[in-house]
């Protein structure tokens, strides 16, 4: 294990300029619209329920909510932005009243229900796309600086 890790971690945090963590701000919130906005396109439209429950936020997600991933850290104060999809308002019931999230059933499907997977191939087909363009962003931000 690496002795002051933690304390090396802090600093750096701390001595990230404000202008460059607004750019990464930024640039995160705007990939995040893209990726919630594709989810939202490939969702099965039955109801309109998990349609809607799609989105992101900064932090943790909803309890009970399908989570694809964060990106950021938890730790030091550094950004994170969450994607997700289900709230309390896609919760089904089958016919033994055993409640399940919607958006998971939706995405892997069931043994009476083919898969319908809009969450996980979109992120895997977004996410290298995003992280490339906040690092453009961040980069940008160094480079020019406070201006």
């Amino acid at each position: 294990m690496v002795q002051g890790l933690k304390s090396l971690r802090r600093k750096l945090t701390k001595s990230i300029p404000e202008h460059v963590r607004r750019a990464a701000a930024d640039a995160m919130e705007k990939q995040a619209e893209i990726i919630v906005s594709i989810m939202r396109r490939r969702v099965p439209k039955d109801e309109g329920d998990l349609e809607a429950s799609i989105g992101w936020t900064w932090g943790d997600a909803p309890a009970g909510a399908l989570v694809v991933g964060t990106v950021g850290d938890r730790s030091y104060g550094a950004l994170r932005i969450t994607i997700f999809a289900g709230n309390s308002d896609t919760i089904v019931t089958n016919s033994r009243g055993i409640e399940f999230q919607n958006a998971i059933l939706q995405e892997f499907g069931t043994k009476d229900m083919p898969p319908t997977p809009y969450f996980y191939p979109t992120w895997r087909e977004k996410r290298r796309g995003a992280k490339s363009s906040i690092t453009r962003a961040v980069n940008k931000a160094i480079k020019t600086g406070a201006r």
